[in-house]
C-alpha cells in the first residue's frame, strides 16, 4: 500500500467499507452485497428491524443489550424457533427478558433536548426504568443535565464493538451472580428440609393411646370398712361383721 509504515489492518474497525453491506448481519435483503457509508448503515439499523430486515412499527419495537433494534414479532419467533430446534447460538438474547421495550416512531427525538434520533449518527440511549421508560435520550443531554435527570437506568442504542465487548462483562458477571444466588438459595432450602424431618421423626405421633392404668378405679369398691382391714392406726374403729362381708363381694372362705 506504502505510506502505512508496514502496519497491516487486523480490526474489523480498521478496514473500510468492512461490515457494512446490505445485509450483513443477517445475510438477508435485496442489496446484500452493496457497500454503504456508515451514516446509511446507522439510519437503517434506527429504521429497520435487525432480524427480518422489516421497517420497524410504533409500538412493536424492542430493543437488545447491544442496543440493537427488533420487531418485537420477529424477535419472539426467533426465540421460539430456536428454542423449539434446540441450536446453539450466539445471540445475545436468551429470552424475552433481554428485549427491552422502545418508544419508537418514525420522529424519534430525545425526549428532553428534541433532538431527531433516526439518523443514527447522534450518539442516544433508551431509558429502560423509572418514568421515561422507553424513551431515548442523547449522549450529549446526559453529559450536560447529569443522568439522574432520567430518573432511571439507560443503555446506549447500536453499541460499537467496545461498547459490545463491556456489555458482555456485565451480561456474564449478571449471570455468574444469578447462578451464585440461586445456588445458595438451594442450599438454604435443603438444610431446612433436613431440619424439619429430624423434628419430625423426634416428635410424638399424634392420636397415639393414652396409657391404661395399673388399676381400674372404675370396678373397685371402696369404703370406710375396706380400708379400715389395712389401716394400722389404732384411732379406726373396728367394723362389725356385716360391713366386713360387704365389702368381701359375699365370698366365702
Amino acid at each position: 500500500m506504502g505510506g502505512d509504515g508496514g502496519v497491516i489492518a487486523v480490526k474489523r474497525s480498521y478496514m473500510r467499507g468492512c461490515g457494512t453491506a446490505v445485509g450483513a448481519a443477517t445475510g438477508k435483503g435485496s442489496g446484500a452485497g452493496k457497500l454503504r457509508s456508515d451514516a446509511e448503515v446507522k439510519a437503517e439499523a434506527m429504521g429497520r428491524c435487525a432480524l427480518s430486515q422489516e421497517e420497524l412499527k410504533e409500538g412493536d419495537v424492542r430493543v437488545d443489550p447491544y442496543g440493537r433494534l427488533y420487531s418485537a414479532k420477529a424477535a419472539v419467533e426467533e426465540l421460539i424457533r430456536l428454542r423449539e430446534a434446540g441450536e446453539a447460538s450466539d445471540w445475545v438474547v436468551k429470552g424475552s427478558k433481554d428485549l427491552k421495550e422502545l418508544a419508537w416512531s418514525k420522529d424519534l427525538c430525545c425526549y428532553l433536548t428534541n433532538t431527531p434520533l433516526l439518523s443514527g449518527v447522534v450518539p442516544c440511549s433508551v431509558i429502560l426504568s423509572g418514568p421515561n421508560k422507553g424513551k431515548c435520550v442523547t449522549a450529549s443531554a446526559l453529559k450536560e443535565m447529569g443522568s439522574e435527570i432520567v430518573e432511571g437506568e439507560t443503555m446506549k442504542l447500536l453499541q460499537n464493538e467496545e461498547e459490545r465487548e463491556a456489555t458482555d462483562v456485565r451480561l456474564r458477571e449478571e449471570r455468574e451472580r444469578k447462578e451464585r444466588k440461586k445456588r445458595k438459595k438451594e442450599a438454604k432450602e435443603g438444610k431446612g428440609d433436613e431440619g424439619g424431618e429430624r423434628k419430625k421423626k423426634k416428635a410424638k405421633p399424634a392420636g397415639a393411646p393414652a396409657a391404661r392404668p395399673l388399676v381400674a378405679s372404675a370396678t373397685t369398691t371402696t369404703s370406710s370398712a375396706a380400708s379400715s382391714i389395712f389401716h394400722s392406726s389404732a384411732s379406726v374403729a373396728k367394723q362389725d361383721a356385716n360391713d366386713l362381708f360387704a365389702c368381701s363381694g359375699g365370698r366365702r372362705f
